[in-house]
């Protein structure tokens, strides 16, 4: 991560396995959309920023997701920078421990403590509420993107860049997982609406890219999600616990990577489908042998 690439007019960005946005706002000053995953992640990206003579004068973190935030605590203790996000996902990033406790559903253990889970904790956060803001010089509009985490915001610059975080995926992971992680469906299909009518000239997705053309993309997204709750439906085959409806999930596709981390991750997209599938009509809850099962329709 070296390369300070032009997006459109005063929008940047950072390349590396997390999109990182970068607006100058003159002064040899800038603003950030999202640090990365770590320490290592924020020490590369003001790496770059000195070789372009920038210094970071805030951040915004379109979600609570360690991998965009984790990088916040040592940018601000080299720059004392103020981060920025929803009353949501800023709770949780000044709070990271919440993000392994409502995904493991208690304190957790050690393997669901990772840093892809629980990130080092942000110093300075400030709550703002969606629509135009001007933050350090940069004119942005926080556009909300809930779905993939309830509070997330997409960043449209002023150059017309929409910065959507992970409101859209790139489409092998549909082939390679079967499901996103979602919280939300009806959420997150709403919010691929939103980008397809945003009127933006330039997408940039935190693991999808730089691109000026997102239907495609918002297609394959809105298809594989439902999908996903077709193939959750289907497993139904006899009322059963959410959790042997993921095991029979991964034992149908093998090839699907399993850890604790993404067991806990897969369950999330697994609950998401079974909720929209009961939204629909589709299945119902019983208490029925001692556990609550989904049962079809």
């Amino acid at each position: 991560m070296s390369e300070l690439v032009l997006v459109k007019g005063k929008t940047y960005v950072i390349p590396g396995s997390a999109m990182i946005g970068v607006i100058k706002t003159g002064n040899n000053q800038c603003v950030l959309i999202d640090t990365g995953l770590e320490a290592a992640v924020a020490k590369r990206i003001l790496k770059t920023l000195d070789a372009n003579a920038l210094t970071p004068r805030a951040i915004i973190n379109t979600h609570s997701h360690a991998d965009h935030c984790g990088g916040n605590r040592h940018i601000q203790k080299v720059t004392d920078a103020m981060a920025y996000a929803s009353q949501f996902e800023g709770a949780i990033i000044i709070n990271p421990e919440i993000e392994a406790l409502y995904l493991a559903g208690a304190v957790p253990p050690k393997p669901l403590r990772s840093k892809l889970i629980v990130s080092e904790q942000t110093l300075h956060m400030t709550f703002l509420e969606p629509g135009k803001h001007t933050i350090e010089g940069a004119e942005i509009e926080l556009i909300p993107l809930s779905g993939h985490s309830p509070g997330q915001y997409g960043v449209l610059t002023a150059d017309n860049a929409l910065f959507y975080g992970d409101a859209l995926v790139p489409a092998y992971v549909f082939e390679k997982y079967k499901l996103p992680f979602v919280t939300d469906i009806e959420a997150t299909l709403a919010s691929i609406g939103i980008i397809e009518a945003s009127g933006a000239d330039i997408f940039v997705g935190a693991h999808a890219g730089v691109a000026d053309d997102i239907q495609a993309l918002c297609k394959a997204n809105r298809d594989g999600i439902l999908r996903g709750c077709e193939i959750v439906y289907e497993l139904l085959e006899t009322p059963m616990l959410r959790e042997r409806v993921l095991q029979k999930l991964y034992q149908a596709w093998p090839s699907i990577p399993i850890s604790p981390v993404g067991w806990s991750t897969m369950l999330t997209g697994v609950s998401a489908c079974l909720y929209a599938l009961h939204k629909q009509g589709r299945v119902e809850l019983v208490i029925e042998d001692g556990g609550m099962l989904w049962r079809k329709l």
